[in-house]
């Protein structure tokens, strides 16, 4: 989003503006978001939504075979696609597969660099952890929108927030 805090969200059923206050959510996005002055890495062409339940693999060979939901296709900042992709790629919608932990979140982007053959810079490491945070804080505010009080079983990502935030903010 240019100057709020939250795009329109994916699910019209969830208005923000509607909904109770989320408060150190909404705290966490906005310190995310104040670090775009200082986004670095090259522009390249990622698929926003990569989940365990867009993949299929094959076990043999151990690797992703294919992958759905392209709808999620953009160009951007390479540490910006790395956080995005970080924060949920092992969660399931279905409820079969947990949100990540704070140690698999760090494990991803090592993961990436690795695979890539090169480690981000200084600048494009804090990229992707702002990229991370702040889709992590639009995930929680998605499950502050359905369950303003009671934690969501298997897919809340407020407890994983509050945890990622401590470490990388």
């Amino acid at each position: 989003p240019n100057d709020e805090t939250w795009p329109r969200p994916h699910d019209p059923g969830l208005v923000f503006s509607e909904l109770a206050s989320s408060g150190e959510i909404d705290r966490i996005a906005r310190r995310a978001l104040a670090r775009r002055s200082r986004l670095a890495g090259q522009k390249v062409i990622a698929h926003f939504d990569w989940r365990l339940e867009h993949l299929r693999f094959d076990t043999s060979a151990q690797r992703a075979t294919l992958a759905f939901d392209w709808d999620s296709l953009h160009f951007e900042l390479e540490p910006v696609a790395v956080g995005a992709a970080a924060h949920a790629f092992s969660w399931d919608e279905r409820g079969s597969e947990p949100v990540p932990r704070v140690d698999e979140l760090e494990a991803f982007l090592e993961d990436f660099q690795e695979a890539r053959g090169s480690s981000f810079t200084a600048q494009e490491r804090d990229t992707a952890f702002a990229s991370l945070l702040y889709s992590l804080a639009y995930s929680a505010r998605c499950n502050h929108a359905v369950s303003p009080e009671t934690p969501l079983a298997g897919g809340d990502f407020r407890p994983l927030l509050f945890a990622a935030a401590d470490r990388f903010l």
